[in-house]
């Protein structure tokens, strides 16, 4: 039963990795031109969390879709943190801060034990990498932490979101927050500024005998399920290729 119940388990979050990675946005919006947000979105959000909102990235796939990164300083180079699945359509993907500046993002790196990884990427204008903070929690710790990451879920422009991480399944974390397609590879960040992982499925269920999204329970790889010696193996091979 109880591997039964951990496959089980298992292809659901395929199936919720598979259905979030990427999103085909369409062109029609719609804007109340007598309100303007930028005024009010960072009103209530401390010196970390506007500079990590204003660091969230829509990492756009070869086929359209998109997802989320979050742009990063670390070891000498800028990167963006992403999820795995979101960057399994080639090497080269467009990086589009919230202004609308582009730039053209190369994969890096692949974790091996997570789903995680890491695209290089050239120093915006208009944006700042949030430095990178090493984690200073311990699982046991973790469990009713506020959080907070941004991200572009569906067709809609930044969203930052507020929750809570209410606790383990497998490997995984378990945050209760909002969360849609096109959010997966946002960084959960504490709000003091430690990074907690990245965001990578929301849960699914039968309830009427068809799959249906339940959007307040989230998935997100911890920063200590990732292989951070293998990442750190692929800038130094990368600074040397750039040496010879």
């Amino acid at each position: 039963m109880i591997r039964d119940s951990i496959t089980y388990l298992i292809a659901l979050v395929v199936i919720i990795c598979l259905f979030i990675f990427t999103v085909n946005s369409p062109s029609n919006k719609t804007k109340d031109s007598n309100i303007s947000p930028a005024h009010v979105e960072v009103v209530k959000l401390n010196s970390f969390e506007q500079k990590s909102r204003a660091a969230s990235v829509k990492i756009e796939t070869p086929s359209g879709g998109h997802g989320t990164g979050t742009l990063f300083s670390y070891r000498g180079k800028t990167l963006i943190f992403t999820a795995k699945h979101v960057v399994m359509e080639g090497d080269i993907y467009f990086a589009i801060a919230n202004s609308g500046e582009i730039k053209v993002a190369k994969l890096l790196h692949t974790d091996s034990s997570a789903d995680f990884a890491v695209l290089l990427v050239d120093n915006f204008e208009t944006i700042k990498p949030v430095k990178f903070k090493k984690y200073n929690y311990k699982p046991k710790n973790l469990v009713d932490l506020r959080i907070i990451f941004s991200g572009y879920p569906s067709v809609h422009s930044l969203l930052t979101s507020r929750g809570r991480v209410a606790g383990f399944e497998v490997d995984s974390l378990i945050i209760h927050s909002v969360a849609w397609g096109g959010s997966s590879g946002s960084s959960i960040f504490s709000s003091n500024g430690d990074f907690i992982g990245i965001l990578f499925g929301v849960s699914v269920d039968t309830p009427f005998g068809f799959p249906a999204l339940i959007d307040n329970i989230i998935w997100v790889a911890p920063y200590y399920s990732i292989d951070w010696a293998s990442l750190d193996d692929k800038i130094s091979e990368e600074k040397n290729e750039l040496k010879r």
